[in-house]
């Protein structure tokens, strides 16, 4: 077996505790990278992304106080998911 990627290794790990957890309600997925914050709501069940948000859209970019778009992508992200489905997240 070959050894994995850290980027594999957090996918296993992420889907193995999905499973154990019965993917009954979707996700949120956050990547932060140097520059940007990336937000995802993932309904595991149906496959699909439900919402999505970043700072790079420019509704996130309007903010102050909390350095640019700190937390607007989580807020944004769960403002559409809401809009979409009731459901609640992991």
């Amino acid at each position: 077996m070959a050894k994995l990627d850290p980027f594999a290794k957090r996918r296993q790990r992420v889907r193995t505790k999905l499973r154990a957890r019965g993917l009954r309600r979707p996700r949120l997925s956050v990547h932060r990278s140097g520059r940007h914050i990336y937000a995802q709501i993932i309904d595991d069940v149906a496959g699909h992304t439900v919402a999505a948000a970043s700072t790079l859209e420019k509704d996130a970019r309007a903010t102050t106080g909390a350095p640019p778009g700190a937390s607007r992508p989580n807020a944004i992200s769960a403002r559409r998911q809401r809009r979409s489905s009731s459901a609640m997240l992991v």
